[in-house]
């Protein structure tokens, strides 16, 4: 997971988003929502073309939780869930916010829905079993007389556990390890409790992150040989391999940061 700024433009200076009849619609559709309450049916116009088209853009093609590329039927998700909130029976979901542009990601369907890992021909029985997992309708909050149960409820007032991509700066609650095993930083809740939720240790997810890892260690391995030997064209070949590594709209950009920044904690000699 990285910072996605709900700001960003693209390479023509234009803000990436919806267009205005897309906003006009959900505006009215959030009026219908509020007056209908708990009865309200959720439309689909959240998942409009405009929306799909805009968020895998400002999202440089990208799940929001884990980085992976999109497929090309990605999901959209309600950072706030739209029908029901599996931590109170009692709540009619965020009905409200279901067409609000700031409420939708875009996600993989292993990080919004509760799946089980895909079977790995070589991962150990351990990690072939275990209960389905992923986002669906969890949203845990610090404190749940704090929860906006409905419009007329401050959502300011709510800590949710979940972190927001678009909110948070998520570097500072989650780190990877030589393994490529995602962690929280100190056993930080909010860390932990958005791996647990988006299902961020799956198997077949640390697999690919290990890939990663192991390639941009050997990248930067490299470079460093080639600056203490004094060849600079075979350094600036690698220099901009690993720039590609780097980019913000490559896979797993967090994890290839995190290692280029401390590359002597994934085993890089100094």
């Amino acid at each position: 997971m990285i910072y996605v700024s709900r700001n960003r433009r693209d390479t023509h200076g234009h803000r990436i988003k919806p267009d205005k009849q897309w906003f006009k619609e959900a505006r009215r559709l959030t009026k219908r929502a509020r007056c209908e309450a708990g009865a309200h049916a959720v439309t689909g116009h959240y998942r409009d073309p405009q929306v799909r088209m805009a968020l895998k853009e400002l999202f440089h093609g990208k799940c929001a939780y884990c980085e992976q590329r999109l497929p090309e039927n990605f999901e959209i998700d309600h950072y706030r869930p739209k029908n029901r909130v599996a931590e109170r029976p009692d709540h009619d979901g965020y009905y409200w916010l279901a067409y609000q542009w700031k409420n939708l990601y875009p996600a993989c369907t292993y990080c919004n829905q509760k799946r089980k890992d895909p079977p790995q021909w070589d991962a150990r029985d351990d990690q072939q079993t275990g209960e389905p997992q992923g986002k669906y309708e969890q949203f845990p909050v610090d404190d749940e007389s704090k929860r906006a149960m409905r419009p007329s409820d401050p959502i300011a007032d709510e800590l949710p556990y979940l972190l927001d991509p678009c909110d948070d700066e998520p570097s500072l609650y989650l780190q990877y390890n030589p393994l490529g095993e995602i962690e929280s930083i100190d056993g930080d809740v909010f860390g932990e409790e958005t791996i647990r939720i988006c299902h961020l240790r799956r198997t077949y997810l640390t697999n690919a992150r290990a890939y990663k890892t192991a390639k941009c260690v050997r990248l930067i391995a490299r470079l460093r040989e080639l600056e203490q030997r004094g060849w600079p064209e075979e350094r600036d070949f690698v220099q901009k391999l690993l720039d590609e590594e780097l980019a913000v709209d490559a896979e797993f950009a967090g994890l290839a940061l995190a290692i280029y920044e401390d590359p002597e904690r994934f085993g890089v000699a100094g």
